[in-house]
């Protein structure tokens, strides 16, 4: 019990025998003094820190931190993905006309690419179909005839007549 931001404090906790330590608290100045504490008392200790204003970042760094952990945006990633992932299934099947709407706000559109029997993409692989395209686009997945998913196909995954390669495209697509 007591201040965090105090030696003496620290001291008692037994911090020279500490392998880590967290300063998680929600205010981001009293982690910076914490961090700045626990740095000077321990050289060599691994500390992690919290921060709720990306700003406080680079302040932790020089105070000493290794880690910092934003859990406003991690938290929000984290929600991101989970809508992602639980949508992706429904997208990639034919449910993007509502979202693409919103992705061409940000400048970015679900774009497909029918393999076509005999074409320049059959039986080539993921890789080759977008070479000189690698920044523009990103491989979501390959719906295959009989309907089934191949997500996040490696690059020398090789297409074949009938597929649809579904990708993410900023700019300009394939």
């Amino acid at each position: 019990m007591g201040d965090a931001g105090e030696e003496s404090t620290l001291s008692e906790a037994h911090i020279e025998r500490a392998v880590v330590f967290a300063t998680v608290l929600p205010n981001d100045m009293v982690n910076v003094f914490i961090t700045l504490t626990a740095r000077n008392m321990r050289p060599d200790l691994r500390i992690i820190a919290r921060a709720e204003d990306p700003a406080t970042e680079k302040k932790l760094k020089q105070a000493g931190a290794n880690e910092i952990i934003l859990p406003a945006f991690v938290g929000g990633m984290q929600i991101a993905n989970s809508i992602t992932e639980a949508t992706l299934d429904s997208i990639l099947k034919g449910g993007a006309s509502h979202i693409n709407h919103d992705l061409r706000e940000i400048g970015v559109e679900i774009a497909e690419q029918a393999i076509v029997a005999n074409g320049v993409h059959d039986r080539k692989t993921v890789e080759s179909l977008l070479r000189g395209n690698e920044s523009h686009c990103l491989v979501l997945a390959v719906k295959k005839p009989d309907g089934s998913l191949v997500q996040h196909p490696e690059g020398n995954h090789r297409l074949e007549a009938g597929d649809v390669v579904v990708m993410l495209s900023h700019g300009r697509p394939i």
